[in-house]
């Protein structure tokens, strides 16, 4: 995990903490953090591929998801999703993100993740067109 603290990252999504994503405990719920993590992704994607993704014939799903919670969310803290493109390879991208609280410079969860491209008629898999590279490579600051 500790490579994983040393992402760059080029985006940040501000998370509007809740009343009700607090549990018993007075921390968010393990499920509420996990649409944390949604809410940064579909605006990560949103923003890099300007709405391209949900209006042709082709766009990417969700394939897999691995999240690490590392410490609890509360209600006072100041938390942002940060997201990134690690790679890409022939019709998929791997995605790191990051729960991070601003106030004490605490990552509180991460989250790993692979998007595959399709094909929304066929649902089959698709490669990734090299606009998508290049729009992914933009927002990173880097080459994919």
């Amino acid at each position: 995990m500790s490579e994983l603290n040393e992402v760059v990252f080029q985006h940040e999504t501000p998370v509007q903490l809740r009343f009700n994503d607090m549990d018993m405990l007075g921390h968010a719920n393990n499920a509420i953090v996990q649409e944390y993590f949604d809410v940064g992704r579909v605006h990560y994607l949103k923003d890099t591929f300007t709405y391209k993704l949900w209006q042709g014939e082709n766009t990417v799903i969700l394939a897999n998801i691995n999240t690490d919670f590392i410490v609890p969310v509360f209600i006072q803290d100041d938390i942002v999703v940060k997201t990134t493109t690690l790679s890409i390879g022939t019709k998929s991208f791997k995605m790191v993100q990051h729960l991070f609280d601003r106030k004490s410079n605490q990552i509180k969860a991460i989250c790993k993740s692979v998007m595959v491209a399709v094909n929304k008629e066929s649902g089959a898999s698709i490669e990734i067109c090299q606009e998508w590279r290049e729009l992914l490579s933009k927002t990173e600051k880097r080459e994919l």
